[in-house]
C-alpha cells in the first residue's frame, strides 16, 4: 500500500523536522511550504544558538532532553561538530527555586553527574570571568548542557530533507493565505500567489501564525515574544569569557 502525499505548511523546527523523519521512513511524496527558504526567518528556531539541556522537573522532558543531548553529541549524526558543551548556570529566586529542586531531584534520580547547587565563591573559583555579586540567587549548575548554533542545524536538516526526495516551495507560492476543505477534511492550502497545495495530509507547522489558519486555535494558541541583546565582543573580551558557562537568571533571562 502507498504511502499518502503530505504537505506541510511552515518550514521551521517542527516542519523540517516532520518531512525530514516522513522521508526516512519512506514517505515519497512530501512537500514544505513557507514564504522563506531554509532557514525559515519565521522560524524562532532560526537563531544564532539555542540552550540544549536535560534539566527539567518533568520527567519526560528530562527523558527526551537526555536523548537529545545523545544525538547532538554523536559523531556521526547529521548534526556532528554543531554541539557546544559549555555547561549552564540557571539562576533562581522565589518564584523559580523549586523548578530548581525538582529539576536537581530528577537528575540525580537518573543518574546524571555534577548537577549542583553553587554559591558565589565558588563560581569565581571555576571561571574567575564571573565577578558579579549574584544578589538573591540560587544557582544550580548542570556541566553537561551547552548550546547549538540552531539555524545551522535548521539548514542541515532541511538540506538532507530535501537531497532525499522532499520538495521545498518558498515565495509567494510558499506564503499560505488559507486552508483548503473538503467535506469537512483538510486536503490542501491556497498561496499568495493564488496556487493551490494539494495533498493526502496536511500538517500546519506554522508556529505562532497557526491562529490565522486554524479558526480553532484562536483561543487556544498564544503569541509570545522576548527581547534578545546581541553585543560585539572585543578580542580580549572573547578570550576572557570564551570558557564561561551559560548564564540564566530564570525571572529575568538568559
Amino acid at each position: 500500500m502507498s504511502k499518502p502525499s503530505v504537505l506541510i505548511i511552515g518550514g521551521g523546527v517542527f516542519g523540517t523536522s516532520t518531512a525530514y523523519h516522513l522521508i526516512q521512513r519512506g514517505y515519497t511524496n512530501v512537500t514544505v511550504v513557507d514564504r522563506f527558504a531554509a532557514p525559515s526567518r519565521d522560524s524562532a528556531g532560526t537563531d544564532l544558538n539555542k540552550v540544549i539541556r536535560a534539566d527539567y522537573p518533568n520527567p519526560y522532558y528530562a527523558q527526551l532532553g537526555l536523548e537529545t543531548l545523545g544525538v547532538w553529541k554523536d559523531p556521526d549524526s547529521l548534526f556532528k561538530g554543531l554541539y557546544r558543551e559549555s555547561g549552564w548556570i540557571m539562576g533562581g529566586h522565589e518564584e523559580t527555586n523549586q523548578w530548581l529542586e525538582n529539576a536537581k531531584d530528577l537528575a540525580e534520580k537518573k543518574g546524571r553527574q555534577g548537577v549542583e547547587y553553587l554559591d558565589v565563591e565558588r563560581i569565581r573559583e571555576k571561571w574567575p570571568a564571573l565577578t558579579g555579586e549574584f544578589p538573591g540567587w540560587t544557582n544550580l549548575y548542570s556541566p553537561q548542557a551547552g548550546w547549538v548554533p540552531s539555524g545551522q542545524a535548521l539548514l542541515r536538516m532541511a538540506k538532507a530533507a530535501e537531497k532525499n526526495g522532499a520538495k521545498y516551495i518558498t515565495g509567494h507560492a510558499g506564503q499560505i493565505k488559507e486552508l483548503v476543505y473538503e467535506d469537512g477534511t483538510c486536503k490542501g492550502a491556497v498561496a499568495a500567489n493564488g496556487e493551490i497545495h494539494r495533498a493526502d495530509k496536511v500538517i500546519v507547522a506554522a508556529g505562532a501564525g497557526l491562529p490565522a489558519l486554524v479558526e480553532g486555535a484562536r483561543t487556544d494558541v498564544r503569541a509570545e515574544t522576548s527581547v534578545i541583546c546581541v553585543m560585539k565582543l572585543e578580542p580580549h573580551e572573547i578570550e576572557k569569557y570564551k570558557d564561561i558557562p551559560i548564564i540564566d537568571d530564570f525571572e529575568q533571562g538568559i
